[in-house]
């Protein structure tokens, strides 16, 4: 990153490969790098948690292992950031499959806010920076979609998200992931109204519409720039 005044936290959790050893070797060179690990394979929140809870940083940013950044990413963002005055902030990212196909292109523009992403989550987790001086610290639930469950939690309470239209990340779809299952990600949204949120069921219904409308839009502009469009809404 051209921004280096930062800490990575390595979260190696219960890997059967060679990620703690590569980490670790990392660390020795770069004092930077801090290598945490969980007590087995819990998953991703529990593992995310294990480093928000270590981390000392004003900012806090997250990244999984099978997406990048841009070099720049970090410098612009948090000029960004700075300048907005809000709490948290996610950029567009490009889309590729397990093969580094290209799959397109998702912008954000504008803020996002809490009502914005009842209709659907548009930051994508590893584009995220939050501001902790002004959300304090926080931790994610640790449930299936975390990461959109804690920006709902964050703009309800801190304002929307902004939003920087600079393609700034790259994001490896998986099959295996809940995105990468149309059927078990619509299925998560509606538990996310009903069981998590206890909405209405008619208020649930309506949220859904929206959120399977942007569905079918990400779909036809599959291979495309997906564009999502731009709300000032809180």
């Amino acid at each position: 990153q051209e921004y280096g005044e930062l800490e990575l936290y390595v979260v190696d959790d219960h890997s059967v490969d060679a990620t703690r050893r590569l980490a670790e070797a990392f660390g020795k060179k770069d004092a930077r790098v801090r290598v945490l690990s969980t007590d087995s394979g819990k998953g991703v929140a529990p593992a995310r948690n294990t480093a928000l809870r270590r981390c000392r940083g004003e900012f806090v940013a997250f990244i999984d292992a099978d997406d990048r950044w841009d070099p720049e990413k970090l410098r612009v963002q948090l000029a960004a950031l700075s300048d907005s005055g809000l709490a948290l902030a996610a950029t567009s990212y490009r889309v590729v499959d397990q093969h580094g196909a290209d799959c397109g292109l998702v912008r954000i523009d504008g803020t996002a806010g809490y009502g914005d992403l009842l209709k659907g989550n548009v930051l994508g987790c590893s584009t995220v920076v939050v501001d902790r001086t002004r959300t304090g610290t926080f931790l994610m639930p640790e449930e299936v979609n975390e990461d959109y469950l804690t920006w709902l939690a964050l703009t309800k309470k801190y304002g929307p998200a902004l939003c920087v239209r600079q393609v700034l990340a790259t994001y490896t779809k998986s099959s295996a992931s809940l995105s990468g299952s149309k059927l078990r990600a619509a299925q998560w949204q509606w538990r996310v109204y009903r069981e998590v949120l206890k909405f209405s069921a008619v208020r649930s219904a309506y949220l859904f519409a929206h959120y399977a409308c942007r569905g079918v839009g990400k779909h036809f502009f599959s291979g495309r720039s997906a564009e999502r469009p731009s709300s000032n809404s809180a």
